[in-house]
């Protein structure tokens, strides 16, 4: 398990404990316009426990940024919150959305892959809750959804992203990861 594993920053030891240090001093909640826990901010208990890979920056800005809303997977996500880590290696081509995509996102699409690549690539950009699984046949109709199928299923899973926060204005949280999600340290 190599994700939320990798040193990061200085005086601090690993993504994962960044992760917390930055949710008990507040900085979720600053991003929720000043919203307690109880309003639906983050907090320490929200700390995300594990972590999950998306190949391309372009991906990552797009649920930044609220508008991929749905996660697809060949495997059940558990409800709750995940730090999203964006794939080292950004994709050659960038990504290319649907009539359907684009139609979702408006007038906001996401920048060039090669212009977000030094940001997001290898990084910890964000924190994200995932609602209950659902499976594909359920949510053919998205826009997001997308057939997810690995070797040993056949089975394809939607996850709802419920809420967002988004951390890649503060700086690299490098980290390693893969496709699958992994634990994060714990602390």
């Amino acid at each position: 398990k190599e994700a939320l594993k990798e040193p990061s920053s200085a005086g601090r030891r690993d993504p994962g404990q960044t992760l917390v240090h930055m949710i008990k001093c507040g900085y979720f909640l600053a991003r929720r316009h000043g919203t307690s826990a109880d309003d639906g901010g983050a907090s320490i208990r929200d700390a995300p426990t594990k972590a999950f890979t998306v190949r391309g920056a372009q991906l990552c800005w797009l649920i930044l940024h609220k508008k991929k809303t749905i996660e697809n997977r060949p495997f059940k996500m558990a409800p709750g919150f995940y730090a999203l880590h964006c794939s080292k290696v950004p994709r050659p081509r960038g990504y290319k959305l649907t009539k359907e995509q684009q139609l979702s996102c408006g007038r906001n699409l996401p920048p060039d892959e090669r212009e977000l690549s030094a940001a997001f690539c290898g990084h910890i950009v964000g924190a994200v809750q995932i609602g209950a699984a659902k499976s594909y046949e359920e949510c053919a109709k998205h826009p997001w959804a997308t057939r997810q199928q690995s070797a040993t299923n056949n089975t394809s899973w939607c996850m709802d992203i419920t809420k967002v926060v988004d951390l890649s204005d503060l700086g690299p949280l490098r980290a390693k990861g893969n496709e699958r999600y992994e634990e994060c340290a714990k602390h």
